[in-house]
């Protein structure tokens, strides 16, 4: 057995990825090498890199290049620097994403796997990649974690942290003497979002565009409806998408961000509640309106006649939206 994030744990993991046709077809566009990085590992047991210095840092290095590894080590500074991304995790997050408890881009959104280094958008188009890399990863022997538990340290096995399990819970920022900081930008943000965000979409009235609407052709209504449709399905996923965003700011304890994420959320709420509004008392559309979130026929028959089409209808779109917003 080896010690994971250790030397000959590096070699076996840079030889399974060599022989991995699945890891291969899934990485086949990835390029630039990586830094596997733990952040609470116990003090160095003396190992040293494949050059012969120390390791400053307790990482994995790997050469990726279109499905391949050139090189996989014990990381150095040197390599830390050349690295395109340094994904960092605690002794937690790695054993969850080594025994299959959590996939990459999950670990990402909740916290327990940082980008240290590179950009998650970067990263995000080649999450089959890492999953692939993290599959094979859990087919490495492993016992270092069963080590740092043997010297006294609590085990994580459960997937609880030890302090929540024992009882304890985090300290509140909002009672410590650090408070809240108000000068940060995110309560900037808040503050104006109190002030502003109050606006109710119940309270926004489409007479005059049930009016307009019923002037409209047939096509002109579908070309509309397509185009709102659009907008609806984009802020749901928004409301939907901030949820786990504000478990990671909370995870991490940015508290004055957290306070203005709740306000971001409640106004996408209600921008969902709008669009749907329109459709229910303007359109009539009291069914499904999925089918219309398609590239509309209108369109493919020609540009210049959809052009020509939305010109009629922007004047119903630009009042509905004054109004939202008076």
């Amino acid at each position: 057995m080896v010690e994971v994030f250790g030397n000959a744990w590096a070699a076996r993991l840079g030889e399974a990825l060599r022989t991995s046709e699945s890891y291969r077809h899934a990485a086949r566009t990835w390029e630039g090498a990586v830094v596997l990085d733990w952040c609470d590992a116990p003090a160095a047991t003396g190992e040293v890199t494949s050059h012969g210095s120390s390791a400053a840092q307790r990482g994995v290095f790997l050469d990726l290049y279109h499905g391949d590894c050139h090189a996989a080590r014990l990381a150095t500074d040197a390599d830390y620097e050349r690295a395109r991304f340094v994904l960092s995790a605690d002794r937690e997050g790695w054993e969850m994403l080594l025994t299959g408890r959590i996939a990459p881009t999950m670990a990402i959104v909740r916290g327990k796997l940082k980008v240290l280094k590179g950009s998650v958008g970067a990263l995000m188009p080649h999450a089959q990649a890492a999953s692939e890399l993290v599959r094979v990863a859990q087919g490495v022997d492993r016992t270092a974690f069963e080590a740092v538990q043997a010297q006294g340290e609590p085990s994580v096995t459960s997937g609880v942290p030890a302090e929540r399990s024992a009882g304890r819970s985090q300290p509140l920022q909002s009672t410590s003497a650090t408070g809240l900081r108000y000068d940060l930008f995110p309560m900037r943000l808040w503050e104006k979002a109190k002030r502003l965000g109050i606006w109710n979409p119940a309270d926004i009235d489409f007479a005059q565009d049930r009016l307009d609407w019923q002037q409209l052709a047939p096509d002109e209504q579908d070309l509309l409806l397509r185009l709102t449709a659009l907008f609806q399905a984009g802020e749901e996923c928004v409301t939907l998408d901030i949820l786990p965003l504000l478990d990671v700011i909370a995870q991490e304890g940015r508290l004055e961000e957290q306070l203005y994420l709740t306000s971001f959320l409640w106004e996408e709420a209600k921008h969902v509640e709008a669009f749907r509004r329109f459709f229910d008392q303007v359109a009539g559309a009291r069914t499904t309106i999925s089918r219309t979130i398609t590239r509309p026929a209108i369109a493919r028959s020609s540009p210049r006649n959809c052009l020509r089409q939305w010109g009629g209808c922007a004047p119903i779109a630009r009042r509905s939206r004054r109004r939202a917003h008076q």
